[in-house]
């Protein structure tokens, strides 16, 4: 997976060509004391070495254009990583394991470097006992040659030393990441221990408390159901009695008028009936005996006891109901002398208890 710097594959590519470019660096270094030592030291008669070196030179150059492709390939590379920038800590573990590994490769050059400088002096010495001075014009132009080699490997030197800029500006970019990217967590670490032992607790207790005042509400809200439903159920009942009181009132008035109609009557009838007075001293008229029949104490007192409604008197009122009934009062009379409104529950009961018309 690619790092934020997109350098998880960049940095085996910049090892490689690294090691190229030392390589070339030896090989042109070699070139240029072989050189050296030949102007200085050949003779006529060694024309082989100089084919040899001719070989050798031509080795260079093709070290010189395959370290120059690399660097091309390096180049394009680090622009990638420009726009790739990923996963910082991925690069900077590879990074760190890249450099152990370049580090190792460093000294497999040096290893090779000092042997390709026993190889230098030994052609050296070589070169020193050559006189030959046919050899002198071909020295010149492998020297012109590694001339312009050297010019190249100073302009491969110059493109190294930028790429290597460009890595230590990523690296520091890199470390300031890092660094913004620790204070951020530490930052957020602070707001979530915070959170966890401030404000969740807190939510915590205010959730349990509204769960117990819901369940309280709730249990509220049942017994007050239960006690409407309770309500509405005597309500219903008493409309139904009340009717039914209604219905039986309206029959005793009509018993009641249809017995003072026959009482008119038959009042109508005896004094039709009766003769009318003589001359006579008028008698004291007797009298007229009283329509009430009294009751049994007894009885009234049972019919009381059972009947509903009379809590709300005083002592008082019920001591003059019970004589009005003992005395053989209409019911519905004595019930209106004690209330305001005749109950008609306790009118009804009374009136049956105590068989009266009324």
């Amino acid at each position: 997976m690619a790092n934020q710097w997109g350098r998880d594959s960049q940095l085996p590519s910049n090892r490689g060509a690294g090691g190229t470019i030392i390589a070339v660096l030896v090989a042109l270094s070699l070139g240029a004391a072989a050189s050296y030592g030949y102007m200085r030291f050949a003779q006529p008669d060694q024309s082989a070495q100089v084919s040899e070196l001719t070989a050798e030179n031509d080795l260079l150059q093709q070290s010189l254009h395959e370290a120059q492709t690399k660097l091309e390939q390096n180049a394009a590379s680090l622009a990638e990583a420009e726009k790739a920038r990923t996963a910082a800590e991925n690069a900077v573990r590879q990074r760190e394991a890249a450099e152990a590994d370049g580090n190792s490769e460093v000294a497999e050059l040096q290893k090779r470097l000092a042997e390709q400088a026993k190889e230098l002096d030994r052609l050296t010495e070589q070169l020193a006992a050559a006189s030959n001075s046919d050899a002198t014009a071909s020295a010149q132009e492998m020297t012109a040659q590694n001339q312009q080699l050297t010019a190249k490997l100073q302009q491969v030197q110059a493109q190294v030393r930028s790429v290597e800029a460009e890595r230590d500006r990523l690296e520091k970019e890199l470390a300031a990441s890092r660094q913004d990217g620790q204070a951020s967590a530490a930052a957020t670490g602070r707001e979530l221990d915070e959170l966890r032992q401030s404000v969740v607790p807190q939510l915590r207790a205010e959730i349990e408390r509204l769960q117990q005042q819901a369940k309280a509400l709730n249990a509220e809200k049942s017994q007050l159901q239960a006690g409407l439903e309770t309500l509405q159920a005597q309500a219903n009942a008493d409309r139904a009695a009340r009717a039914q009181l209604d219905d039986e009132l309206r029959v005793a008035r009509a018993r009641v008028a249809e017995l003072e109609r026959q009482l008119a009557a038959q009042t109508a009838d005896i004094q039709a009936a009766t003769p009318a007075p003589q001359n006579e001293t008028p008698a004291e008229k007797p009298a007229t005996p009283s329509a009430r029949s009294p009751r049994d104490p007894s009885e009234v007192d049972n019919a009381l006891r059972r009947a509903p409604g009379l809590t709300t008197l005083s002592s008082d009122q019920e001591t003059r109901l019970r004589s009005a009934l003992v005395d053989g009062a209409c019911v519905t009379d004595a019930l209106d002398a004690a209330f305001d409104r005749v109950p008609v529950i306790t009118l009804r009961n009374l009136i049956r208890d105590l068989n009266s018309d009324c």
